[in-house]
Formats: C-alpha cells, sequence, structure tokens
C-alpha cells in the first residue's frame, strides 16, 4: 500500500470524484463480498459511505494499492485503513475503486470490501 498524497493532481481529481459520488448513494455500489461484510458487521452501507466521506473531508490517511485481479485493465484501489465508522466505535478495512466508464452519468464507486483488517494498519501500534 502506498500513502497518497491529497495534494497530487491526480488523487486530487479522483478524490473529488469520490466525494461528488459519495454524495449520492445510488452511484455507490458493493461487490458481493463487500454486501457479505455488511451483513456480518451488522452495518448499513449508509454507515460505510458517510464514513469514507468524513475521512475524505478530513484528509486522512488514504492509500493506493493496483487492482488487477478482477479487471481488465489495472485499476486503482483506494485503501482505508482504518475507516472509523463513529456510530458504531468500529475500526475496518475498506477498499474502492472508481471503475472507467465511458460516459459521466455511468459513473459510480465500487467498494471491493468493508471488514476489520485482517494486520495491522500503517501507523497504528501492534
Amino acid at each position: 500500500m502506498d500513502p497518497v498524497d491529497y495534494n497530487d493532481k491526480g488523487h486530487s481529481a479522483a478524490i473529488t470524484k469520490a466525494l461528488d459520488l459519495l454524495r449520492w448513494p445510488h452511484h455507490c455500489r458493493f461487490t458481493g463480498r463487500a454486501k457479505k461484510d455488511l451483513i456480518k458487521l451488522k452495518l448499513a452501507s449508509g454507515d460505510v459511505l458517510d464514513s469514507m466521506q468524513d475521512h475524505l473531508k478530513a484528509r486522512l490517511p488514504l492509500y493506493t494499492e493496483m487492482q488487477t485481479m478482477s479487471e481488465l485493465e489495472p485499476i486503482v484501489g483506494y485503501i482505508f485503513c482504518p475507516l472509523l465508522i463513529s456510530k458504531r466505535d468500529l475500526r475496518i478495512y475498506c477498499k474502492y475503486t472508481l471503475p472507467n466508464v465511458s460516459r459521466e452519468k455511468d459513473e459510480y464507486l465500487l467498494v471491493h470490501a468493508n471488514h476489520k483488517p485482517d494486520f495491522t494498519c500503517p501507523g497504528e501500534k501492534k
């Protein structure tokens, strides 16, 4: 995982797009795995999306990782480790991508994971 510089033009544009999409939950989707994570943690999708928005607005630590497994072409995955769900006093690992689409009206944010971290997040004590 590589840390994100919020001032980097490429990341700044992607984060601005994510914040725009997070304002409209119908533009945010969860993979099957991410839906199972929600059920396991008894979270509503809005809890995760609201926390993602708060995290990005506060410019808290964010990381990237190239996604190559399920994509035809590599795509940047953005990772919150940890993402704080304040309503539940819960820390989770959350990953999202902004899939490439041909038209702006088709844009969406795809949440791939939102589960308890399997490892210590960067910068946290063990």
